[in-house]
Parts: structure tokens; sequence; C-alpha cells
């Protein structure tokens, strides 16, 4: 039935909504007629209607303004954001990050082979430049339901791979606690509760405002996702309380200290595929090595390494079909055992001679190195500072 389905028109920079087929119609009448008494012209050619219905198909009516009839489109942009029948927000991510795609490409053609030799200047370039394009519209969109593989993440996480100079199976958790950044879902979420927060104290359109006043009796859906929001994070009292200020910034320090929390949750995981990292990462933020270590070769290979992107058994193994079990994962030049990062790094009677240089140097720092276990060896190895000018980084090769 369609006087049950809204219908949206945009002409120009004007938008008539109406809840059924004859309201619209009205609404196109008086606009007609206004334009007519007042000697305006409407472009009819990009006037265009679209009829929001669940199923997201395409309904065709016949709608006029004057003797022009108006074509029925399933999508169009508006302020920059594409908007569809069935509301879905999918397609508006995906035009953002097409967009976004080609400022990053741009971005990485002109620096070259710059691009991963300074990150500092390259994470701020990407994000003064392809990130506000990729959160456009999210203090919109960024309090919706997101689909589970958010087009707007998927290319924050390939420049995070890219610039480290791993693979695109590198673990999501990994890439950003090395590189000491959170996904860009949470700073979508930041922005969309700042927006909240604006109309809340009186700041937006009046319109908006009225109708966030009475919103405890409409039970708005955007008003009510923004209070789930804040409950997920136990900060369900700040939409209530009258006196609250500075909510979205107090929301992100919360959103951000969870993640990390269930980051570093993960990658201690005994099951996880980042176990071993898990020994080595202790602190928020960025590595020092990203930023110590000049030769972008050398440390591209300490950072596979860390974040088990390497072609060590262990996790060679989990790709072979039929997959190996992590016990019969045996090193293929001594054949004693396990094939880890520990017994590469500390056991294996292959590289002695290679190694040999790095375990005379820490023992020059700390005496007792000889008498610490494997796996001790390998944290201190893995996180003492001399190791920044590369030089235990060539066993890698």
């Amino acid at each position: 039935d369609v006087t049950r389905i809204n219908c949206m028109l945009w002409a120009e920079d004007i938008i008539l909504l109406a809840e059924s087929e004859e309201g619209l119609n009205k609404l196109l009448l008086g606009l007609n007629t206004y334009s007519n008494e007042n000697q305006l012209k409407v472009n009819t050619d990009k006037t265009k209607c679209m009829i929001f219905n669940k199923t997201g198909r395409l309904i065709r009516r016949d709608f006029y303004l004057g003797t022009a009839r108006l074509e029925n489109v399933r999508s169009y942009k508006y302020l920059g954001l594409i908007i569809t029948p069935s509301g879905e927000i999918t397609s508006a991510l995906n035009d953002l990050r097409s967009r976004a795609l080609k400022a990053y490409m741009a971005l990485k053609n002109k620096l070259g082979v710059f691009f991963r030799e300074n990150l500092d200047d390259t994470i701020q370039l990407f994000d003064t430049l392809v990130k506000p394009i990729l959160t456009y519209g999210s203090d919109f969109w960024g309090c919706l339901k997101l689909p589970k593989s958010n087009p707007v993440e998927i290319l924050h996480m390939q420049f995070c791979r890219q610039i480290l100079g791993v693979q695109k199976n590198t673990t999501n958790h990994g890439v950003l606690l090395e590189l000491g950044r959170t996904p860009l879902t949470l700073e979508a979420h930041r922005l969309s509760i700042k927006n909240w927060e604006r109309i809340k104290t009186g700041q937006g359109n009046d319109l908006v405002c009225k109708s966030l006043l009475n919103a405890s009796s409409k039970k708005l859906d955007w008003h009510e996702t923004i209070k789930n929001m804040l409950s997920k994070y136990g900060m369900q009292y700040r939409a209530t309380e009258p006196d609250q200020k500075n909510i979205a910034n107090a929301f992100i320090n919360r959103a951000k200290d969870t993640y990390h929390q269930e980051s570093f949750s993960c990658i201690r995981n005994p099951a996880s595929k980042l176990r071993t990292y898990g020994l080595l990462k202790h602190v928020i933020g960025r590595e020092e090595y990203l930023i110590q270590i000049k030769n972008t070769k050398l440390r591209q290979k300490l950072t596979k390494f860390r974040l088990s992107n390497h072609k060590l058994m262990i996790e060679v193994g989990r790709h072979m079909r039929p997959i190996v079990n992590k016990e019969d994962r045996i090193c293929p030049l001594c054949h004693l055992e396990v094939e880890d990062e520990i017994h590469f790094m500390t056991r294996c009677k292959i590289y002695e001679l290679l190694r040999k240089p790095i375990l005379d140097h820490c023992e020059e720092l700390r005496p007792q190195f000889k008498y610490y276990s494997a796996e001790e060896q390998f944290i201190f190895i893995m996180s003492t500072p001399f190791m920044n000018d590369g030089q235990c980084v060539k066993i890698f090769g």
C-alpha cells in the first residue's frame, strides 16, 4: 500500500518529505505554486523522487511538478552521502571508501619510496587528507548499525598494513597495536555522540532540538541508539543527567581503553596467533623501533617477525592442506622441536653463528643473561634498545 510508504523528493537544495503519495503530491503542488508566484524555476532534470520501503526495491509512481514528470530513483547522493530506498548505510560507506581510495592512492604515488621511510609524516598526511573523507557524515551514520565488513575500516586497515609492510592476513589487533592506532569506527561513534551532544544542549536546528526534548515519549530510534552506545561502555547516566558536559571526549577515552583491554586479552590468549607478540607488547602506543630503524627493509622484516607474518613452520603449518597440528610443525632444519619464534631466535642450532654476536652483546649488557630461559632470552633480545639500530634484524634475512 503506497499510502504507507514514505516518499521523498529532492529539488535542487530542497527536500520534500511525506508519509504517503498523496502527501508528496500536495507538497509538490505547493512548491509549484510558490515558485510560480515568485518567478522561480526548478530544474526538473535534477529533481528526483524516492519511495522508501523495507525491501529496498525501486517503486515507481508518477509525480509531477507542474507539467514535468519527475524521475523515480534507486539511490541519490545528498550532501555527499548516498541514500537508498531501504535506508541501508552500506552503499554510502562503499562510496566513501571509493572516494577515499582515490585520495589514498594519489598520496601513495606522490610519496613513492618515501611512503614507509618516515611513518610519522605519512600517518599525519593520511589523517589529514584521507581520514576526513572516510569519516565524512559519520555524525549521522556513526550511530547506525554498521556492516560487519565495514568498507571504511577495510581501507583504514589496508593503509596500516601497507605502511608496516605486512601481508593482508596479518591480525588486525596486532597491526593497530603496533602503530598505536584504534579502529576508525570509534572515531565515527565519537562524532555521532558529539552531534547528539550539540543538539542536546540546544545548539542545533530548532526543530531537531525540540524533537530531542520529546524523545522520551516518542522513543526516537536515533536517541535510543545513542543511549545504547553509551550504555555499552557504562556511561548511560551521561544521556539522562542534564549537567553532563564533554560526553563525546569521555566516551572516546572509555572506548579506546576498552578496545586496548580487549586487544591485549586477545593477543595473550595461548591459542592466539599473536601469542608470541603478547610477550613483547605491554605498553599502549606506537613502537619506538618504527621511528628509530631508518632502514625500511630491515624494519619491515622485524615487524613481520613480531606480528607472525613470516615463513616459520608455526605459521606456515596453519596454511597447509590439511592443516598441520601445532605440535607437529617441526623445524625443517634441525628437526628437534616446533619451529616458532622463540626456537628460531634462541635455540635452533643452524643459526648459531649468526646469533652469537647478538647473544654475546646481551651478556655484556646483562651478565646473568646466559642463565635466562629461552623465553626470557627472547623477550630480552626483542625488547632491548640496542636492537633499534637493526643489528639483530639481520638474522631475519
